[in-house]
């Protein structure tokens, strides 16, 4: 069996690992996942902090403008 290589725990983190995985490698959406998910693992802790401290957390995905939104 086939194992995603994006790392997650739960449907939440896996929705948000796919939506910074567009025009970024597994590898380091693993990376800034694993910086984002130990406190933001859930829908409103994530919109509690707000676009520009998330673009902050999810910069080096490129894309992040977007993708905060």
């Amino acid at each position: 069996d086939a194992k995603p290589a994006l790392e997650y725990t739960n449907e939440f983190e896996l929705l948000v690992a796919v939506v910074l995985s567009a025009q970024c490698t597994d590898e380091r959406v693993n990376i800034v996942t694993k910086r984002l998910f130990p406190e933001l693992n859930h829908p409103a802790k994530m919109l509690a902090i707000g676009v520009t401290k998330l673009e902050t957390l999810i910069k080096d995905c490129g894309l992040y403008k977007s993708k905060a939104k």
